[in-house]
């Protein structure tokens, strides 16, 4: 059985995101869904950050800037 983790779970949100945009260049109101994924999203990244450290997941990306 495998494990599902804090990346995995944002990978997802991240992908469901991606869905809504779709969705949103095909006319649809995504709005009130693209807010409640960003708060899911916000949760994950501040759980991520308590359990590694912010500083650890900074130094990881420090490229991406």
């Amino acid at each position: 059985m495998e494990t599902v983790t804090l990346w995995d779970k944002l990978k997802l949100q991240i992908d469901n995101l991606e869905l809504m945009h779709e969705q949103h260049k095909a006319g649809q109101d995504v709005s009130t869904s693209v807010y409640w994924q960003v708060e899911y999203i916000h949760e994950i990244l501040s759980s991520l950050e308590d359990k590694l450290g912010a500083s650890k997941i900074r130094g990881e990306y420090i490229d991406l800037d």
